[in-house]
Order: structure tokens, then C-alpha cells, then sequence
């Protein structure tokens, strides 16, 4: 197919198809630079210029499984709740909203496990239980309450629920809906924070255009009792009936809301609405319900699924890769502090994204590299034919040259390994220096002589090695040689096109569940274990729901070394 041939179909392909913005982007980095079909070459140095024969029926399955929404049946449920939301602020002149779960939340399963996540970062054993069954109306009360050796941490507790608290996605398009309509707006809370503190929770999350703010903890009456909503009445001298309550609690925001007279909208919290939305996350959560770092990855997901709806392999990444890579890069972290390592080498292709997201989380000093350096141009480097390997490790000396690698100590990253293969070429090549491997997981066979750690220690358990390479890949072919410092790489067949055309979005979407990350926590520890990873990545393996049936159906996996053998990646779901 010649390749403006394959543009054109593909510039169509956006005009006919549901596709989002990132559809649009990959479709002008391929006009630009990266061109994959036909007699095309990509990037002079990339392919070695060798032709790719992409067969059209393939192409028109790629572009099906890119443009399929993650979860269109939770699109239509959200948009029909917005419709309805705006439709009942339309009608009333006074819009009232609970505050947490509502209009801002907590990156938690439960909002208790702040207390928790506070307990870990000070090794405060026994907070989280003192902290919760600790009394008092107010945040002065409970501290009045609980055990003295606690009581250091109430500015630290105050900090982290700043730090932490986040606007809901959906919610904040209701209240921008409700001002622009030119609402009158007030805020009715159940909480233990006083009015200023949580003023200031609220300016944080861009609410600022409010009339007036009606805490508990300044009335020491609730909505729970009604008689908050009473004290409402009376303050504003207005008919109940001309108020719209909105909140997540059915029985303090609506049924009291409704009982003085309030109209009332029910919302339903994200988390309620996340674990609706996929059977399989409240079995996730049952396998870990004590565990801290499960309750943030799915505090994290939360909000996010309920107002995104890329397509399907974005929302995979996100999902997926993105919790797995985060727990692997914020261990790697963590050895190469304690190993004083401050140079690492992430190997390609698997290391493309890993080193993305090391750089976003990162606390280390450690510079990073994206290195090219796996069996093909080790064996070229080191071939019996020694003309060859002499010209070979001239070539390879070229490339090594741009990089900054003079420290005695590097660490090499890669996925998964069974010979470690790439860590002895490096230490065939400098021997001089200390090099130590780290890896996702290894085979059962170790090698004695080698310095590495393994991020994973149990793979016979949790045989996810074929899903972890999809994960941790590259959007390129295989790499067959290094010219002029360049990579080379293999023409790619059907099955590598596929998973190149793919895996922008799954890599964009675990970067950024990254970055979402950062920006709630910094860079705190979240105690994300492999334990529950591994468990979220299985319970996906053994539970494909119909739509993850269709959209793998096509996708394929190296069963070879030399890449000339592909086999579906999940020939059980068939």
C-alpha cells in the first residue's frame, strides 16, 4: 500500500470514527515521522530502510481496536447523571453541596486509611485505631481525647488531608455548571474541621464562589440530626423548598435534606461508583482490605475512571501498567539509594517507559539513560569472527561516547530475564566497574556471580511474564544493530505493527497515572506492594470481561528470541 495511500485512510478514519485527541496526535506523529506502512522507511535510522508490508484488513482491525471506548456503558451512565443534575439545578435558585465525597476527595478507599498512611510515615504504631475512635465535635476535641502520645501528630494530620484532598472531577463540573448559571451557591458539612480550615481545603480545589458555608463543628449541629439543615432555613429566611441539596451520604444529605423540606440529589460516591463499574476490584479489594498501598492505587483510579473515557488501551495503561511500573520504579528507587548507585541503564525496549516514570517519581540522584543493548548487538559485539566484532565494538564505542556512564557503580533496568544476558555484555565490556541488574522478576535459575535483586521473588506463583512484556515494551520493532550511534531496527510484521500502533497509549496512560500520583502525594510513600499488584494483574488474567476478549483477540506475543514467531497473549481466554 503506498503510503499516502495509507494517510489519506487514516485522515478519514477521524472524521467517521469516535476517536479522542490522542488518536489525532499519534495520526500527526506518523505523517511527521514515524510511517508504518507501504514502502515507506521509518526514521532513516530506525528500520535500517528496509520496506514494511502492513497488509490493509490489518490496518482496519488496528484502527477498530484504538478507537474502542474502555467503558462506554459507565459513559452513558455519568452522562445521563450529568443531564439529570443539571436539568434539578435549573430549577431551584439555591445550590447546596456536601463537601467530602462530594465535592472534594481523599486518594483512599476508605478516608480512614489517611490515618493509616500517617501511622507509616511516622511509625506511629497504634495511631490509626486511637484516631478513630477518638471523640469530640470538633478536630481540637478528638485531639483533647486521644492518647497524649499521639497528640504531636495533629499538624501532620492537617497537613497530609491538605495535601491530599483533591476536587472530584465529575462534582466540579457541576458547581462550574451551577455558577455559571448564576446560582446562589452554599456548602453544608458534616465535618470535624473548623469553617477556616476547610475554607481552605476548599479555595485549594477552586471552590471560591460560594455565598456561605455551614460547618458542624461551628453549629455543633448536623445534617445527620437535621438540625443543621433547620439552622440553614432559619439563616437564609428563604422557603426549604426552593434549595437543592446535593451529596453522597443517602441518609444525612437526602432523606434528612427531604424531611425540612430541601430537594435532594443523591450522588453516589466515586468509590461506590468505580467498584460498580467492575466486578473484579471489589475482589481486589476483598484479598487486600488491610493494606495500605491497594487502598491508594484504588483511591487513585477512582476519580479518574469516573469522568475518563479514552480508549481502551489509554485506559488499560492507566489501570494496569501504570500501578505495576509504579511499585517496580518506586522500589528501584529505594535500592539505588540504599545501593548509592547514581547512574542507571534502563535496557531497551523494556525500559522505554520504566525510565519515564523513574523520572517522574524519582527521590534518588540517580541519572538515567534509555540504552540500547540487548542479545543482537551483544552478539555482534562479541562475535567469534573477529573482524566483525572488532567493527562492531567501534560502532557501539560511538554510541557509548554520547552517554555519560564514567562512574564505577551503574545499575542496569530491565523487565524480565532468564540468561541476564544484557548485565554480562555490560560486564564483558567493563569490567572494571560494578554493575548490578534489577529486575521486575528473573528466571528460577540464578546466576551465583551476578550482583542484581529481583522486584519480584515469587514468579512460579504469579506467572504474569507475557502481560509484563506488553506492559514494558517500546512503540518500536525489535533492535537488530547500532550504526553511526544510531539504533537499527528489525522490519516489523503484522503482529510487532500492531503492538507498536498500541502501545503509545498503554505507555501514556501509565505515565500518567505517574503524574497523577505525584501530584496528590509528592513524593511520599504510598506502600504499594508487588503482593498486590501481582493480585490486580491476575484477578484482570483469570476474569476478561467481554470487551477485553475482543480487544486481545488480535494480540500476539514473541515466542521466539529471533521475534519470527508470534502467539496470542492470552490463548486460554479462547
Amino acid at each position: 500500500m503506498n503510503i499516502k495511500i495509507f494517510l489519506i485512510l487514516m485522515k478519514i478514519s477521524l472524521i467517521f470514527a469516535k476517536i479522542d485527541l490522542e488518536f489525532y496526535s499519534l495520526y500527526r506523529r506518523c505523517e511527521s515521522e514515524f510511517i508504518l506502512c507501504g514502502n515507506a522507511k521509518v526514521k532513516k535510522e530506525s528500520l535500517n530502510e528496509e520496506n514494511i508490508d502492513i497488509s490493509s484488513s490489518y490496518i482496519s482491525n488496528v484502527n477498530n481496536i484504538t478507537n474502542t471506548i474502555y467503558n462506554y456503558k459507565d459513559y452513558e451512565k455519568i452522562n445521563i447523571l450529568i443531564k439529570n443534575l443539571k436539568k434539578a439545578i435549573d430549577e431551584k435558585p439555591i445550590i447546596s453541596f456536601d463537601i467530602y465525597d462530594t465535592l472534594v476527595i481523599r486518594p483512599y478507599f476508605k478516608p480512614t486509611d489517611l490515618f493509616v498512611h500517617l501511622e507509616k510515615l511516622y511509625n506511629a504504631t497504634g495511631f490509626a485505631n486511637a484516631r478513630i475512635t477518638a471523640k469530640g465535635f470538633t478536630f481540637d476535641e478528638i485531639y483533647k481525647n486521644i492518647d497524649k502520645k499521639y497528640r504531636w501528630l495533629k499538624e501532620k494530620e492537617l497537613s497530609l488531608e491538605y495535601n491530599v484532598t483533591s476536587p472530584r472531577p465529575l462534582l466540579k463540573n457541576i458547581y462550574e455548571y451551577a455558577v455559571h448559571k448564576n446560582k446562589k451557591i452554599i456548602i453544608i458539612s458534616d465535618m470535624y474541621f473548623s469553617k477556616k480550615y476547610l475554607s481552605k481545603i476548599l479555595k485549594k480545589c477552586g471552590y471560591t464562589k460560594f455565598m456561605n458555608l455551614y460547618v458542624s463543628s461551628a453549629y455543633h449541629k448536623t445534617k445527620k440530626s437535621g438540625s443543621l439543615y433547620s439552622k440553614v432555613i432559619k439563616k437564609l429566611n428563604i422557603n426549604s423548598n426552593k434549595i437543592l441539596h446535593i451529596g453522597d451520604n443517602y441518609k444525612s444529605d437526602i432523606l434528612q435534606a427531604r424531611k425540612l423540606g430541601l430537594n435532594a440529589f443523591y450522588v453516589p460516591t466515586v468509590m461506590r461508583n468505580f467498584l460498580e463499574s467492575d466486578y473484579r476490584i471489589k475482589i481486589f479489594q476483598k484479598h487486600h482490605k488491610k493494606e495500605l498501598g491497594a487502598s491508594i492505587m484504588l483511591g487513585l483510579l477512582a476519580p479518574h475512571f469516573e469522568c475518563s473515557f479514552n480508549n481502551y488501551w489509554y485506559e488499560f495503561g492507566y489501570k494496569y501498567a501504570g500501578p505495576v511500573i509504579l511499585g517496580f520504579m518506586e522500589w528501584l528507587d529505594d535500592q539505588l539509594k540504599k545501593d548509592k548507585i547514581y547512574k542507571v541503564l534502563f535496557v531497551a525496549r523494556d525500559g522505554y517507559t520504566l525510565e519515564k516514570v523513574f523520572n517522574i517519581i524519582k527521590t534518588s540522584n540517580a541519572s538515567s539513560y534509555y540504552f540500547y543493548f540487548n542479545r543482537k548487538i551483544i552478539d555482534n559485539i562479541f562475535s567469534k569472527n573477529k573482524t566483525e566484532s572488532v567493527i562492531k565494538k567501534k560502532e557501539f564505542n560511538n554510541y557509548l561516547n554520547k552517554l555519560n556512564i564514567e562512574d564505577k557503580k551503574i545499575g542496569i533496568i530491565d523487565s524480565v530475564t532468564y540468561k541476564w544476558k544484557s548485565q554480562r555484555g555490560l560486564i564483558q565490556l567493563f569490567p572494571e566497574k560494578e554493575i548490578k541488574g534489577y529486575y521486575y522478576f528473573t528466571g528460577k535459575k540464578y546466576i551465583d556471580i551476578l550482583n542484581f535483586e529481583s522486584y519480584q521473588s515469587e514468579h512460579n506463583k504469579n506467572k504474569i511474564g507475557n502481560l509484563i512484556e506488553l506492559i514494558m515494551t517500546a512503540p518500536t520493532p525489535p533492535i537488530i544493530d547500532i550504526k553511526n550511534g544510531k539504533p537499527i531496527f528489525q522490519n516489523p510484521d503484522n503482529d510487532e505493527f500492531l503492538r507498536m500502533k498500541l502501545y503509545p497509549y498503554i505507555s501514556n496512560g501509565a505515565i500518567d497515572f505517574a503524574k497523577d500520583l505525584i501530584k496528590i502525594f509528592g513524593k511520599l510513600n504510598t506502600y504499594v506492594t508487588y503482593y498486590s499488584l501481582n493480585d490486580w494483574i491476575n484477578i484482570f488474567k483469570k476474569r476478561p470481561t467481554k470487551i477485553d476478549k475482543n480487544m486481545f483477540s488480535i494480540i500476539k506475543h514473541s515466542a521466539s528470541i529471533e521475534h519470527d514467531k508470534y502467539v496470542l497473549l492470552f490463548k486460554n481466554w479462547y
